[in-house]
C-alpha cells in the first residue's frame, strides 16, 4: 500500500502525465483503462472464475476505444499469457476475451481507418526511420517530451534546464517512474501472488518500448 501510494503522489506529480493530460485527452485514460485491464488481468490469474473475464474484456475494449496503442497493452498480457505456466495453464479463456475485446473494437477500426491513414504526419512520428531518430523517440517515451528539460526554439516558456543541471533535470523527470520497478526486484524471482504481478509490471513497461523500437528500425 505505501509503494502504491508514492507511486500515485509521483504520476499525480509528473510533468510527462502533466504535459500530455493537457496535450490530448485520449493518453491519460487509455492508460488508466490499461493499468485497470493488467490489473484484472493479474487478479484472474490469482483468483480464477468465468465471471472475473467480463472486466477484462471491457476494459480493453474501453482502451482500444479511446487509442489503438491499447493493444500494446493487450500484447504484454499475450506474453505473460505465453511465456508463464500460470499463462498458459489459462490461454484460452485469456484468448477469448481478446477476441470478443477485438469484435467490440470493430465498428470503430473500420469507421477510423480513414484516419490512421493520415497518423505518419503526426508530430510523434519521425520523418526517417533512422538510428537517431528511433534515438530521439525513446528518448522522448522513457526520459521527458524534451521541450520540458531543454526549451524548443523560440519558446516562451523555459525548460527545467533553465533553473538547474540539465543531468539534474533530466533524473528528477524520468527517475521516479523506475521507482516503482526499483521496489519490485525483491519479489521478480519469488512463486507468489506479488512475484506474479512483478513480473507482470516488468513485462507490461518494457515488452510496448521493446516492439516500438524494432519496427521503428523498418519503418516511421
Amino acid at each position: 500500500r505505501g509503494a502504491a501510494t508514492l507511486a500515485a503522489f509521483l504520476t499525480a506529480v509528473s510533468p510527462f502525465q502533466v504535459q500530455y493530460a493537457q496535450e490530448a485527452r485520449t493518453y491519460v485514460p487509455v492508460a488508466m483503462f490499461m493499468v485497470g485491464a493488467m490489473v484484472v488481468y493479474a487478479r484472474v490469474q490469482q483468483r480464477p472464475g468465468p465471471q472475473r473475464w467480463l472486466p477484462l474484456v471491457l476494459l480493453t475494449a474501453a482502451g482500444l476505444w479511446t487509442q489503438a496503442i491499447a493493444a500494446l497493452g493487450a500484447g504484454a498480457q499475450g506474453l505473460v499469457a505465453v511465456l508463464t505456466p500460470a499463462g498458459r495453464r489459462r490461454f484460452w479463456p485469456w484468448a477469448g476475451a481478446m477476441a470478443v475485446a477485438a469484435l467490440l473494437y470493430l465498428p470503430w477500426a473500420i469507421y477510423s481507418s480513414r484516419m490512421a491513414a493520415n497518423l505518419g504526419h503526426s508530430h510523434w512520428y519521425v520523418a526517417e526511420a533512422s538510428p537517431h531518430g528511433v534515438f530521439n523517440v525513446l528518448r522522448a517515451a522513457l526520459l521527458s517530451p524534451f521541450p520540458l528539460v531543454t526549451a524548443p526554439r523560440d519558446s516562451a516558456y523555459p525548460g527545467l534546464g533553465q533553473y538547474m543541471p540539465e543531468a539534474v533535470a533530466l533524473a528528477l523527470v524520468g527517475l521516479p517512474g523506475l521507482i516503482g520497478l526499483a521496489l519490485t526486484l525483491p519479489q521478480l524471482t519469488s512463486r507468489s501472488a506479488r512475484g506474479f504481478l512483478a513480473r507482470l509490471c516488468w513485462i507490461a513497461w518494457f515488452a510496448p518500448v521493446v516492439l516500438v523500437t524494432i519496427v521503428s528500425l523498418k519503418q516511421s
